[in-house]
C-alpha cells in the first residue's frame, strides 16, 4: 500500500473514531466565510489578492499563477471551543482554472499570547495603532493557532499530493492579520511537501473571514470531521 493510501486509509478510521468522541464533547463553533484578502491601496505593500501563494507554482508548471482563489462555491473556516479550527474549499489557479486543488487546513494551539515569531506585520507601519498617528490594526487583539496540518490533492486535475505544515509565524487571526488589508481575517506560512518525491516548497494562506451567524450544527459537522486529521497527524504522520 502507497503513503498516500495509508495516510487516507488512517484519516477515514480515526475520523470515526474521534468524530463520536468530539460530538460528544464539543460545545460551540463558529463558522466563517473565506474570501481572498486583496490589498488594500493604502496600508498593503504588495498588490493583488489570493488565498494560497505556491511559491514555486509556475516553475512546476509554466503558465500558472503562483496564486490560488477558491471557486464559485467558495471556503469555509470553522471555529471549536478547544482550541482547533479547520479551513477547507477548492482552490483554482489565477492563471489557469483547470489547475485545481482540494485544500484541507487544521490548526489547534488557539492562544492570544503571541508565540515566537509573532504577530508578522506585513502591512504598511501606518497601518499599526502603535503608529503616529494611530492606524486601525492593533495586534493586541489578536489570536493565534500554534500547530498548523494539513492537504493540497490535486487529484481532480492530475496534480501532486502534497502535505502541508506550518513554519515560521504562527497562523494569525484578527483585524488586519491577513496582511493585505484592514479587514477581519488571517494569514499563515507553510511548507508544502510533495508526498511522493519529498520535495518541499514555499506556501501561505492570505484570507478574508466573514462570520456566518447561527452556523451551528453545519459548522459542528465540519469542525468534527477534520478532527481525525488532527489525530492522524499526532499519532502517524509524525
Amino acid at each position: 500500500m502507497t503513503r498516500l493510501n495509508i495516510l487516507k486509509s488512517l484519516a477515514f478510521s480515526s475520523a470515526l473514531f474521534v468524530g463520536l468522541f468530539a460530538t460528544s464533547t464539543a460545545n460551540a463553533v463558529a463558522l466563517y466565510e473565506v474570501e481572498a484578502a486583496e490589498a488594500d491601496p493604502v496600508y498593503s505593500k504588495f498588490p493583488g489578492g489570493h488565498v494560497f501563494w505556491f511559491e514555486e507554482f509556475p516553475v512546476l508548471f509554466p503558465g500558472a499563477s503562483r496564486g490560488f482563489v477558491f471557486d464559485s462555491n467558495g471556503g469555509g473556516f470553522v471555529e471549536n471551543d478547544g482550541g482547533t479550527a479547520f479551513l477547507f474549499g477548492r482552490l483554482i489557479n489565477l492563471l489557469d482554472a483547470s489547475l485545481v486543488f482540494d485544500l484541507a487546513l487544521a490548526f489547534d494551539g488557539r492562544t492570544s499570547i503571541p508565540p515566537a515569531g509573532s504577530p508578522k506585520r506585513e502591512l504598511k507601519d501606518e497601518a499599526y495603532s502603535d503608529h503616529v498617528p494611530p492606524g486601525p490594526v492593533d495586534t493586541d487583539d489578536w489570536y493565534y493557532y500554534t500547530d498548523t496540518f494539513g492537504t493540497l490533492d490535486g487529484s481532480a486535475s492530475g496534480l501532486p499530493f502534497y502535505l502541508l505544515s506550518g513554519k515560521g509565524p504562527a497562523f494569525q487571526v484578527g483585524v488586519g492579520a491577513n496582511g493585505k488589508n484592514v479587514e477581519f481575517g488571517a494569514s499563515g506560512w507553510l511548507d508544502v511537501e510533495d508526498l511522493f518525491t519529498g520535495e518541499v516548497y514555499n506556501g501561505d494562506i492570505n484570507i478574508d473571514l466573514k462570520r456566518v451567524p447561527d452556523a451551528g450544527s453545519s459548522a459542528l459537522l465540519l469542525g468534527v470531521s477534520f478532527a481525525a486529521m488532527l489525530f492522524v497527524r499526532r499519532r502517524f504522520v509524525r
